[in-house]
């Protein structure tokens, strides 16, 4: 749908579109599938709005300079030197090659191609303290570029030809909540198998590793029933054990 003056109403004031059209502005949000970000004049009347609504995500506005070079070596394929906090450590990271800029369980990282034996990692925005520009230009890893593109949780972990390694997780859902797993992707992997005649629903995930999906199980106990890999039914019930006992 296009409106009267549109390209005029973005050049101006933010406040005066979100104001005029609100409703577009209200289905642009709530319509987000995946990952959704909110550029907003830190001067604009709705900006106070939106810090108090989204203030529990992870600001990047102090960032800001920091995001401009990650931005522009991604865009140019050139490697950084940072230096990144870790357990209340600095520590020198050097010959970085960004990839892209995720967002996952509120919080940015960069992905990573790094020179070490696992060859990828992900550095969380907030814990870049300095980040330099090496102007040294690198390739893309094609197989790192597909496991990045397909990246699922902050958990997925890398390994080389990574497709190979995935590991299938079958999850039986009880038929009262059967009904949310149909409409909802709760993981890109996620699959529909079969529906039990007792209206249970049974579903198909492929991980790196088997944590990248106990989150999700554990978060929907008891109606979500581990049927593949056994060690994860293990490894599941037994938290729940210790937790009880703790």
């Amino acid at each position: 749908m296009k409106y009267a003056n549109e390209e005029h109403l973005l050049q101006n004031d933010a406040s005066d579109y979100v104001e005029k059209y609100h409703e577009i502005v209200y289905a642009g949000i709530t319509r987000s599938k995946s990952n959704l970000m909110i550029l907003i004049n830190k001067n604009d009347r709705f900006y106070e709005f939106f810090s108090v609504l989204l203030g529990k995500h992870e600001s990047i506005e102090k960032e800001k300079t920091i995001l401009e070079i990650i931005n522009d070596s991604i865009n140019n394929q050139i490697s950084i030197n940072i230096k990144y906090k870790q357990h209340n450590e600095i520590l020198d990271k050097k010959d970085i090659k960004p990839y892209k800029i995720l967002f996952m369980n509120d919080n940015y990282y960069v992905a990573c191609e790094v020179n070490s034996k696992y060859k990828f990692s992900m550095f969380r925005l907030s814990s870049i303290k300095n980040i330099i520009s090496t102007n040294d230009k690198f390739n893309l890893n094609i197989d790192i570029q597909d496991f990045v593109a397909n990246i699922q949780t902050p958990f997925s972990t890398y390994r080389e030809n990574y497709r190979e390694h995935l590991i299938e997780v079958i999850l039986e859902v009880d038929k009262l909540k059967a009904h949310i797993f149909e409409s909802k992707l709760f993981l890109p992997s996620q699959k529909k198998l079969s529906s039990r005649e007792n209206g249970n629903l049974v579903l198909s995930f492929q991980v790196t590793q088997e944590r990248e999906i106990e989150d999700l199980i554990k978060k929907w106990l008891p109606y979500l029933k581990v049927i593949e890999p056994i060690s994860l039914d293990e490894k599941i019930k037994t938290d729940i054990k210790q937790y009880l006992n703790s």
